[in-house]
């Protein structure tokens, strides 16, 4: 009997390219939220708000990387990081709107499971 396998890439999430004013307008707003905390004397909100800001920045200038897909009549694994057991899924299904590329949703057997 043939084993049955698909295989597919995507990106880890939707990248948006973003201009010069993004971070200016960003850090303009950290700017001002700093500044209201400095006035209501709030230092732990302000030091708060500075680490936020250059984690924004930073993830917001992240490219993502090409995740591979398989597929296989039993299992469907994740870049060789997660695979899960298709008898884990209740159900599943492919949402394609003509759009760049199709969405695929699994809804889980348990609500609440522990990290494998």
């Amino acid at each position: 009997m043939e084993k049955f396998e698909i295989t597919w890439d995507a990106p880890e999430f939707e990248y948006r390219e973003k201009e010069v004013s993004w971070y200016w307008l960003s850090i303009i707003a950290a700017a001002l939220i700093i500044a209201f905390a400095v006035w209501d004397k709030d230092f732990l909100f302000g030091f708060f708000v500075v680490v936020a800001e250059i984690l924004f920045i930073v993830w917001g200038n992240r490219v993502p990387h090409v995740i591979t897909f398989t597929l296989t009549d039993s299992e469907i694994d994740i870049g060789g990081y997660k695979s899960y057991l298709l008898k884990e899924f209740e159900s599943w299904s492919v949402d394609s709107t003509g759009e760049e590329w199709a969405e695929i949703f699994f809804s889980f057997n348990h609500t609440l499971r522990h990290p494998s």
